[in-house]
């Protein structure tokens, strides 16, 4: 059997599952989770103190193995690449959350959905999905992982004023303290770990050279158990919203 011209062999079929690895786990994400939204429900109510376990170990994988596959290099390339640095935290941090003043005017039904778009404009790149596509679609995945801790750290300070200034007398607490403390336990301290890994630990080096398709599938299924038990906490909230 033939699609396109190419032979349908169990390589192929593999090949193709682990292109579409990620955008397959994101639909199956979606589907699951509003179609029966109790595991991931559950797997979300497990915490301690403020942090959700599983959604932090997923994040912390997420960051440990993209220190362990940077190279410095890399690294340097991204510092040293002072355009795309600064134009990327202005978009983040300051364009982007304008259009946070548009959304807020957008009629939605309920308007608790315009809030939602002001509000996600206003924030910082988020802390899974920005590196795991990027890495995905072979971006430059240095600088994303530069710019994504860079604007979630000094989001810490922008995105209060940011919200105020677009939800104008919304009640906005915010504790900042705490914001920083979950970003450096999440992905500050993984990925310095993953890097100081590969630095100082020769077979590191190898073995992300060796398993660097593994590597990205578990990235990627981090990313999709991230979605997922977001998609199952929200489910009752999505489903009872009218389609018109």
């Amino acid at each position: 059997m033939k699609i396109g011209g190419a032979e349908i062999t169990p390589a192929w079929v593999k090949a193709k599952a682990i292109k579409h690895f990620l955008p397959m786990g994101l639909v199956s994400a979606l589907i699951l989770g509003l179609a029966w939204p109790w595991p991931g429900k559950e797997i979300s109510s497990w915490k301690i103190g403020d942090f959700r376990i599983v959604q932090t170990i997923d994040v912390i994988i997420i960051f440990f193995v993209s220190g362990m596959g940077m190279k410095t290099g890399d690294i340097t390339a991204a510092l040293t690449a002072y355009t795309s640095l600064a134009y990327g935290l202005v978009a983040i941090l300051g364009i982007t959350p304008l259009m946070g003043f548009l959304m807020v005017e957008i009629p939605f039904s309920p308007s608790e959905f315009s809030t939602g778009l002001a509000l996600f404009c206003c924030v910082p790149t988020t802390l899974t999905s920005g590196v795991t596509l990027v890495t995905q679609a072979k971006g430059n995945t240095a600088l994303a992982l530069i710019l994504t801790v860079g604007s979630n750290l000094l989001g810490v300070l922008t995105t209060p004023f940011m919200l105020t200034a677009v939800l104008g007398e919304a009640d906005i607490s915010l504790d900042a303290t705490a914001l920083l403390l979950k970003l450096v336990i999440t992905i500050f301290i993984p990925l310095c770990i993953g890097k100081a890994f590969r630095e100082n630990c020769s077979p590191v080096v190898d073995f992300t050279a060796r398993n660097k398709v593994s590597l990205s599938i578990l990235n990627n299924g981090c990313l999709i158990m991230v979605v997922w038990q977001t998609i199952s906490r929200s489910q009752s909230t999505i489903v009872e919203q009218s389609a018109g």
